[in-house]
Parts: structure tokens; sequence; C-alpha cells
């Protein structure tokens, strides 16, 4: 294996001909994962359209067949061209046969990526593609200072609003663990600026800190559980404390979001209570129980449609600032009766 520095990552995803036959992206950092497995796709079919050219596969499906991955490998695409087979490795079934079978005989204008989450040093795929030359990995760590900064500068340089050195500094603080959480933040921050001329710390902490944080967290683990009646209360109660609705939906952005790396983890095999002690940034003792039930009733595709409602609904309030608590109030609505619909099968 070739031995990729970690500043010349972004350099070799850009240039397709640097590619290896294989690619193995992993890491805690799975928003960071997620993203670089889109770039090398993008990278490696140069704007082929042939939907045929990119095929998608699990490793349960490979497992089930060792021998497909090197029979995909090995066709043509329909239209010509280079393909690419994205390989998530999402069970603890052993596919390394089928990685050893495609690492021995390379097949020309084929890229393979698999992507995982952290995998340990002795894990048998990390090892195989650390010993080939036909391959590289790509760990995909959480954003450093430096990253971070980039990033942060990168989303935000379209917002009209300033930006001023405290808020950036506490953006910095409290943004980092994951990359698709981070770019959601940011996501927000540039819904919530697009009326104001410059962005505060204090901003920082109501969209992003703690700011009325016991309160929004009771309300989001009653919305996820299915206990409407009760989130409905506590977001009613927070409106007459003055929290603002922006607050509760932003507080349920991120949560989702963290559901979500929470959830992927467990399919893939991570005993529930182990990922919630684990998770970061941490829970509260006290949530664990609930976020751990949670978990036992909303899935991967169902957390997206509840992410894609929610940053809808924050979107539509920021437009629309005379009806937001009326528009939060509908989102809280809609996903706890979805909740309470889960919870009852």
């Amino acid at each position: 294996m070739v031995q990729i520095k970690a500043n010349e990552i972004d350099r070799y995803i850009a240039n397709h001909k640097d590619h290896h036959a294989v690619i193995l992206v992993y890491g805690p950092d799975q928003g960071l994962a997620s993203e670089r497995v889109s770039a090398i796709v993008k990278a490696a079919l140069r704007g082929n359209a042939d939907p045929f050219a990119l095929q998608t596969l699990d490793s349960d499906e490979i497992a089930n067949d060792p021998g497909r991955l090197a029979d995909e490998a090995a066709s043509i695409a329909l239209f010509g061209g280079d393909k690419v087979i994205r390989v998530r490795l999402n069970s603890s079934r052993s596919i390394a046969k089928s990685v050893q079978a495609v690492l021995d005989t390379p097949s020309p204008g084929t890229r393979i990526i698999l992507e995982a989450g952290d995998l340990k040093k002795d894990n048998t795929i990390r090892s195989l593609i650390e010993k080939s030359r036909a391959a590289a990995a790509l760990p995909c760590f959480a954003d450093d200072r430096r990253s971070l900064r980039s990033l942060i500068l990168s989303e935000t340089e379209t917002i009209s609003a300033h930006l001023s050195a405290p808020a950036l500094d506490r953006l910095q603080t409290l943004l980092g663990e994951d990359r698709a959480t981070s770019r959601n933040e940011l996501t927000k921050l540039a819904l919530f600026a697009h009326d104001r001329a410059e962005i505060t710390e204090m901003d920082i902490d109501m969209l992003i800190g703690d700011a009325s944080a016991s309160l929004s967290n009771e309300t989001v683990d009653a919305v996820m559980s299915g206990n409407v009646r009760l989130a409905l209360d506590h977001f009613e109660r927070g409106l007459t404390m003055g929290t603002d609705a922006f607050v509760t939906a932003s507080a349920l952005q991120r949560h989702l979001t963290q559901l979500q790396l929470m959830a992927a983890e467990i399919a893939a095999g991570a005993p529930a209570r182990s990922v919630v002690d684990r998770v970061r940034p941490p829970l509260f003792f006290s949530r664990k129980a609930a976020v751990e039930a949670q978990l036992r009733i909303w899935h991967g595709a169902d957390i997206v449609k509840a992410l894609d409602y929610t940053l809808e609904a924050i979107g539509e309030s920021r437009m629309r600032p005379l009806l937001a608590d009326t528009i939060i109030h509908a989102l809280l609505l809609r996903i706890g009766a979805t909740a309470a619909r889960k919870s009852s099968r």
C-alpha cells in the first residue's frame, strides 16, 4: 500500500489517475468518510452519466455470494468507460476472500471503494489493504483545528452576515466531531443568518451551544419516543419561557444527525448500549436509556426522512418568521406521530 499523508488525501481523491484498484475509506468520522467516498466516485467517473457505471453493494450481498465482487469488477459498463463499485462494510460476516481475489487480479478501468466505520489495526480487511500494492487506505478522523477553520470559512463564505472573530472561535469549540454534523450545523447557521448583519458568539450559543438544552432535549426525546402530548407540552413551555422555536428545531436536527450515526454503527453489528455509551459528543447519563429505546424503533431510512423534514421546516421557519412557532409545532407533531406508530408495531 502506498502511504497517503493526511494533507495529500484531497489531491489524491481529485486525481483519478492516482486511484488504486481498491480504496478503503474508513474511520470514526463517518460524515467525512461518506463525503470522501462521494468525491472519489465523482472523480473516477468524470461525468459519466451511465447509471450502470456505479454499482453499490453491501458486504452481506458479497458474503452470500463470494464470487460476486470479482465478477462485477470484471464486467464491462453497459456504455463502456470506467466503472466504480461501492461496497459498504456493514456486517460482521467476513468478505476477506472476495477482497483478496480483486487485489490479486485487479480489473483495469474498475475502482472498488470499501466504505467502513472505525477499523482496528488488526481488522482483516484493513490488513489486506495495507499489505497490497494495488490498494490505498484513507483514514477519516475528526477535523483538527486547522481543517475545521477551513471548513467553516468555506461553508460560510456565501453568507452576507459578518461572522465575528469570537463567533468563529466559538464555532471551532463546538464543531468537529463529525464532518456531516459540522456541515449540517453550518447549513443551519446560513439559514439563520440570511436576514442578519452579523453573527455573534451569543447567536452561536443559541443555535449550536447549550442554550435551553435541558428543556430542548426533553422535547426531542419525547418526540422521538412517540409521546406527542408530552413533547408539545415541553415545546409550549419553552415558548412561554422565551425559548425560540428555532432552538428546539435545531436540537432536533442535531439529535437526528447523531442518531443516524449511531444507527449505522448498530446496523454494522455494534451493540446499542456500547454505541450510546461512546457517542461523541457524549449524552447525559439521564438520556441514555431514552436514546437506546429510540434506536430500537428508528432506523436509517426513517431517520434520513425525519432529518429532511426537520431541515425543510427550519428553512421555512426562517423565511416565514411570523409562522415559526406553528411550523415547528407541526414538525414535532409529524415526527412524534411517526414515532408513535413505529413504537406500537
